[in-house]
């Protein structure tokens, strides 16, 4: 191979999103965690169950205690997303509004990135989410800043949160996350 060639591969390789893929299933990406608003004294509930070829995520979002959120999270890791144009999720949800979560840093009180989406009840489908442009919030309160190609270099952590305010059971099944 010739230094040239080296080269051209190493810097590829530099640049392509680390990372940037979740196939779900019982033997493919089982390393997800739950987080919901019993951090905050919160009474909502999550599950994460393994199926052949999907992650379910279900539970019950409750108020009680100024709660109202329940999601699922990567491991800690480091992405560089910059290079990405959309996240790409293949899912079947219940008719309920769910959110797409980029963190760029590990303390829960500093922005991190959220657009949210609809599902339709039943059935499967491909959801198609821009990333640059993405509007940051703390706290579940916006901030004004949105995701920039610079921001997108430092993706820590990716995650999926149900924090619609309604009450009740709630199911997500998701085949696979990726970024392109």
């Amino acid at each position: 191979m010739k230094i040239s060639t080296i080269v051209v591969v190493l810097a590829l390789g530099l640049f392509a999103p680390k990372n940037a893929q979740f196939d779900f299933g019982k033997e493919k990406s089982n390393d997800w965690n739950t987080v919901v608003d019993g951090v905050m004294g919160g009474q909502s509930t999550a599950e994460i169950a393994y199926q052949a070829n999907a992650l379910q995520f279900s539970g019950d979002i409750s108020l009680a205690n100024y709660g109202g959120f329940s999601s699922i999270r990567s491991p800690w890791t480091e992405m560089d997303l910059s290079q990405a144009k959309e996240a790409v999720i293949r899912l079947k949800g219940d008719g309920r509004t769910y959110g797409l979560m980029l963190e760029t840093a590990q303390a829960f009180f500093l922005p991190y990135f959220k657009t949210e989406f609809s599902t339709k009840k039943g059935e499967w489908m491909e959801v198609r989410i821009p990333l640059q442009g993405m509007p940051a919030c703390s706290m579940g309160e916006m901030t004004g800043e949105t995701a920039t190609a610079e921001k997108l270099k430092a993706i820590k952590r990716v995650g999926l949160i149900l924090s619609d305010k309604k009450e009740g059971p709630f199911v997500l099944d998701i085949d696979y996350l990726r970024f392109e």
